[in-house]
């Protein structure tokens, strides 16, 4: 069985988003939810939004970076200290709305937390899995919204 069955189970889908705003009268705020939510793909090139920062928004009425509140980010800032020039300037040009073209790793484990050879594709990996890119159509990492863009 493929992963991609699953995919629309990990997230709202467009049309799921339209109804939530739609019952809870905030269909003329679709734009804006899209631009602060929408952006991650799935394997089967489906847009899903941020089930935590969707149900955020629809009970606090803010558009505001609500994710990031959901977790620890201190292995990620660790790591950064130990990142190279490269790192450094394919993060800069994330920043200005660009994609890079960099590959994930497929079979990272915690070991490689601690082992400074590679620490940017460990750094690249870490910010995929936990949300902070995504993959554009042409499959390059990319800041999939605004609210990640914010953080």
């Amino acid at each position: 069985m493929h992963h991609e069955v699953f995919a629309n189970y990990f997230g709202f889908t467009e049309n799921e988003i339209f109804m939530l705003l739609q019952h809870n009268g905030k269909e003329n705020q679709l734009d804006d939810v899209r631009q602060w939510y929408n952006g991650y793909r799935a394997e089967n090139s489906l847009n899903l939004y941020n089930l935590w920062s969707i149900n955020s928004f629809i009970n606090e009425g803010n558009l505001k970076a609500h994710w990031i509140d959901t977790g620890d980010t201190k292995t990620i800032k660790d790591l950064l200290w130990n990142s190279t020039e490269d790192f450094k300037n394919n993060t800069s040009m994330l920043l200005k709305g660009y994609a890079i073209n960099i590959r994930i790793m497929e079979d990272m484990d915690y070991n490689m937390l601690a082992q400074k050879s590679n620490i940017d594709n460990v750094l690249w990996t870490l910010l995929y899995y936990a949300g902070y890119l995504t993959k554009d159509k042409n499959d390059n990492l990319c800041i999939p919204n605004m609210e990640v863009s914010t953080e």
